[in-house]
């Protein structure tokens, strides 16, 4: 093992992780015909990384350390604001429709509103009379 480059990544593993630094222009049709190998010196190099400071061998690309975790530190800092983007829209998404329920609620309130009293004109409420109960002083007298 190499003292000077003691992070090995298989170049496809490496592609799949840190593909996301440089999405939009990895996912152009010309790149996307790149092999793995190709793609990670593309990305390695849109990262303005020196060619110092990684190898690529037959299959796996050789960083030094301090390259690693600049690399983890990017894509942790671009994915934080996709993470971000995504709560964002489902928190949108769950109070809308949350509203979209409640202004139906509301309707339905008003309709009972407007239309109960209205419609209380013409229920005959005479069988009631049946069952009332006549209370005095505190003491059932009658049914």
């Amino acid at each position: 093992m190499d003292a000077r480059y003691p992070e090995r990544v298989p170049f496809r593993d490496f592609r799949r992780r840190f593909g996301c630094l440089v999405e939009d222009e990895l996912n152009s049709s010309i790149n996307n015909a790149l092999d793995d190998r190709a793609a990670v010196s593309w990305i390695l190099e849109r990262m303005d990384i020196h060619p110092s400071r990684y190898r690529l061998g037959i299959s796996q690309v050789l960083l030094a350390s301090d390259v690693m975790n600049e690399l983890e530190d990017r894509r942790e800092f671009s994915l934080s604001g996709l993470v971000t983007a995504f709560q964002r829209e489902c928190r949108k998404y769950l109070a809308s429709k949350w509203l979209h329920h409640r202004r139906i609620l509301e309707t339905a309130i008003k309709c009972l509103q407007v239309c109960l009293p209205r419609e209380m004109k013409h229920i005959n409420l005479n069988f009631l009379a049946v069952f009332e109960v006549k209370i005095c002083c505190g003491k059932v007298v009658g049914i």
